[in-house]
């Protein structure tokens, strides 16, 4: 376990999720960066897929996209990318179709481990 502990102070530590959607998308990055930063974390969020709201009979709306996105953390230690998944899950970061601020359900951690520099 010390052994372990080493290799993370010295490469850090990285967790790769999936996230559905963000319905409003700007609050909700707005919130990943500032809890990030509170954390000393690095945070990477890129956007795959189409933007919502499109049908067949409406042209789409200039709007945020939807989603999926994937979100890349690192730090130098597991306990803090933990705070922040912990964060993440029991504070109200997005809202539901009706405008109401509501919990992250449709997160996916994909990975996560001692990350390498090289």
């Amino acid at each position: 376990q010390q052994q372990q502990q080493q290799q993370q102070q010295q490469h850090g530590y990285s967790v790769l999720l999936l996230v559905d959607h963000m319905n409003h998308g700007k609050g909700y990055r707005k919130w990943l960066r500032k809890n990030a930063s509170e954390l000393h974390l690095g945070i990477w969020i890129r956007h795959f897929g189409s933007r919502g709201g499109a049908t067949t009979t409406n042209p789409p709306a200039p709007q945020q996209p939807r989603g999926p996105f994937v979100v890349v953390l690192t730090g130098s230690q597991k306990e803090s990318t933990s705070r922040f998944l912990k964060r993440w899950r029991s504070r109200r970061v997005d809202v539901d179709s009706k405008g109401q601020p509501c919990l992250e359900r449709k997160m996916t951690v994909v990975a996560e481990g001692v990350s390498s520099s090289s």
